[in-house]
């Protein structure tokens, strides 16, 4: 599990000196739920019903933004060809990364969160069951964007062609948890998209490390 702890270490203290792509996530999410308002009106029924939907849809394109160039510095300057090498597993570096970059990015969409509810006209009641949405929610983006980024890797259209793998994948995930939110702003029982998002994120946690690290094997060789 070393592999894993330095590659998140490191990527944490490499995002943390670009403080711009840290922010930049957190405030694209603030920027989505606060012009979406201004577009459509100010009206509470309009708003309480887009909500669920919007939070779930920025966080979307929040975490698309930086995704092409996950991978994209390692390839470069040979970090990825001197892994291959070694006798640690691959998926444990990608895993590595993934979970820093969810950190960098993500976590501060979950602390914004609660205040973008505020400006949707959501109840704050709901801030538990809408950050336990958007925590596998945002994961689970992530998980299969860290794939994405890897199919795409040396593509000129990188961005382009990422967003178009992605969609279908993207598509139950936003579904389950804009459900969730939207059966919780109704008083209505959401566990049942919950589960089924907690159950995709425990799949996906083992799954989508390898099945990178099998592309990123079989870009390099």
């Amino acid at each position: 599990m070393s592999l894993f702890a330095d590659t998140f270490r490191r990527d944490i203290r490499l995002g943390l000196r670009r403080k711009g792509q840290i922010l930049m996530a957190p405030v694209f999410f603030m920027m989505v739920s606060v012009l979406f308002p201004l577009a459509m009106g100010p009206d509470p029924v309009v708003l309480k019903l887009a909500g669920p939907g919007l939070l779930a849809v920025a966080a979307l394109l929040a975490a698309l933004l930086p995704l092409d160039t996950l991978f994209r510095d390692d390839d470069a300057d040979g970090t990825i060809d001197l892994l291959l090498l070694s006798p640690a597993p691959l998926s444990l570096y990608v895993a590595g990364k993934t979970a820093a970059y969810w950190v960098l990015t993500s976590l501060p969409l979950l602390a914004v969160a609660p205040l973008m509810m505020i400006v949707l006209d959501m109840p704050l009641r709901m801030a538990g069951i809408t950050l336990c949405a958007l925590f596998p929610v945002t994961f689970l983006l992530n998980l299969a964007g860290q794939t994405g980024a890897a199919l795409a890797l040396g593509t000129r259209t990188g961005s382009i062609l990422l967003a178009l793998l992605l969609i279908p994948f993207y598509i139950p995930i936003l579904i389950f948890g804009a459900s969730a939110i939207d059966l919780a702003r109704n008083g209505l029982d959401a566990g049942m998209p919950l589960f089924l998002l907690w159950a995709l994120l425990a799949v996906a946690l083992p799954a989508a490390p390898l099945a990178t690290a099998a592309i990123l094997k079989g870009l390099n060789e």
